[in-house]
């Protein structure tokens, strides 16, 4: 059945994925573009989606809102098949399940009350693997408040340092996590140095300027704090 993607849900509490990544949206409505076709997207009963948020947003790229895509309808009999099948078809094709996102989705599988031997293997892991990043990744996980509504998200390496901090975070900064990189902070903030000190910096490209700028702006004001 075609539907108009338009009206296809994205449902963030059923999306394993601590993220959608715009890269692999562009790299998908690249191939689109080239004539690729895609496999349906599958959604619920409720049109929300279970497997294909890239697709989806690729679609909107390349063709704009009144696009229809091809999509596969699946009955669940509650958000916990939903997202265990979401799970499995996100670990299994496609972009890969990274190792934040990994602990992500089984903090999510264990809010579902998802047995183990499950989880494992619909993320193509061992169980003692599962259970593994349960236990010895609890210390990088961090509270969410905002108003009285509270959740658990996962820490990547650039932000562990949040992990000895009893305040929790923001919604702000919760966001921000998302997409934040993998490397610890030393290492980012090092590449930075060596491409300036090494003269590396595409001074050409307007959007690299207008970022070091705000990089500037941004120092100055981290330097106050500090000093």
């Amino acid at each position: 059945m075609k539907i108009l993607a338009i009206e296809l849900i994205e449902d963030f509490g059923l999306y394993p994925r601590s993220t959608v990544d715009g890269a692999h949206v562009a790299r998908l409505a690249d191939v689109l573009e080239a004539g690729a076709k895609f496999p349906p997207i599958l959604i619920d009963e409720q049109n929300r989606i279970i497997d294909g948020f890239h697709r989806r947003r690729a679609f909107l790229r390349v063709f704009g809102d009144q696009v229809k895509v091809e999509c596969k309808k699946q009955s669940y009999k509650d958000d916990k098949g939903a997202f265990l099948d979401a799970l499995r078809l996100n670990a299994k094709h496609g972009k890969s399940i990274t190792g934040s996102e990994q602990t992500g989705a089984i903090i999510k599988a264990r809010n579902f009350k998802i047995e183990v031997d499950k989880i494992a293997f619909a993320l193509g892991i061992t169980q003692e693997r599962v259970e593994s990043i349960s236990q010895t990744k609890i210390t990088h996980i961090r509270t969410v408040r905002v108003g009285a509504e509270k959740k658990e998200i996962p820490l990547k390496r650039s932000v562990y340092h949040l992990s000895r901090d009893d305040r929790g975070v923001t919604k702000q900064q919760a966001e921000v996590i998302k997409s934040a990189p993998g490397q610890a902070q030393s290492l980012l903030l090092r590449q930075v140095n060596q491409l300036i000190e090494a003269d590396l910096i595409d001074w050409k490209s307007e959007q690299v300027v207008s970022e070091m700028k705000r990089l500037a702006g941004n120092m100055e004001m981290a330097i106050k704090k500090v000093s």
